[in-house]
């Protein structure tokens, strides 16, 4: 009888270390698939392994003058592969890009990004490599009216960015996003012109929109000033980045 109680004792702790194990990895699951705080700023730039983004990017180039146009969309996917040493030795994520149309995608490049703390100043910068240039794509903890040089850190000149926005909602690609950051570099609309060069970012997904647009309106029409300026274009181009889908699963 002793034996029985003994044996039965033994499995008894069995039992209950491997239910332990089984909630403590249930625990790590449910931590690892909860939603990150929103007062978080990094998760506006994730930056770990295991992201993938698919882009639409639309362009667009006028002159009127010699009667020409073009108008050209395609597909652009980042996945963020793994991580490697760069020439410093410092761990950051490789990002695979490739563009094409369709199905049909081609290698256009390897870059890098990784976060990057700056212990004297006390704050992040998540940086991205590019053609051998290094760019600040986002500086946190950040306010709403904050900017910073995007160029900082290459010999190209000074590429300022304001934070216009931080909380707010966006909708593109029939989706709404929140909340969301929205940087911008310039962001002029008159009856002469249009210039736009704007980011937004949403909260535990990246960028999701991104414009360049410098549009040049006619004023050789009658009524021109009450005419929209894309309805009467003397010279110009657009380019629009859009965020059709990307791995929702993933959480640092």
């Amino acid at each position: 009888m002793a034996y029985f109680y003994a044996l039965n004792g033994a499995m008894l702790r069995k039992v209950l270390l491997i239910f332990t194990g089984v909630g403590s990895v249930l625990s790590a699951c449910k931590k690892k698939n909860q939603a990150p705080d929103p007062n978080d700023q990094s998760y506006y730039y994730p930056v770990n392994i295991g992201r993938m983004y698919e882009y639409q990017i639309d362009t667009a180039w006028w002159d009127h003058a010699n009667d020409t146009s073009f108008m050209a969309t395609f597909l652009e996917k980042e996945t963020y592969d793994t991580d490697f040493p760069n020439q410093a030795g410092q761990l950051e994520t490789r990002i695979i890009v490739e563009r094409g149309l369709g199905a049909f995608l081609s290698p256009f490049g390897i870059q890098s990004v990784q976060r990057y703390y700056n212990a004297s100043k006390k704050y992040w910068t998540v940086q991205r490599v590019r053609n051998t240039f290094r760019y600040i794509m986002l500086k946190y903890p950040i306010a709403e009216g904050d900017t910073f040089n995007r160029n900082a850190l290459n010999p190209l000149g000074p590429d300022t960015w304001r934070v216009d926005y931080i909380g707010g909602s966006f909708s593109v690609g029939g989706k709404t996003y929140s909340p969301c950051l929205r940087l911008v570099k310039k962001d002029v609309e008159d009856s002469l012109r249009i210039q736009r060069i704007v980011e937004v970012y949403a909260h535990n997904v990246g960028l999701v929109y991104a414009e360049i647009t410098d549009i040049l309106g006619r004023t050789d029409t009658a009524n021109w000033p009450n005419i929209p300026v894309m309805n009467r274009i003397e010279s110009g181009y657009s380019f629009v980045k859009t965020l059709v889908r990307h791995d929702e699963n993933i959480y640092k």
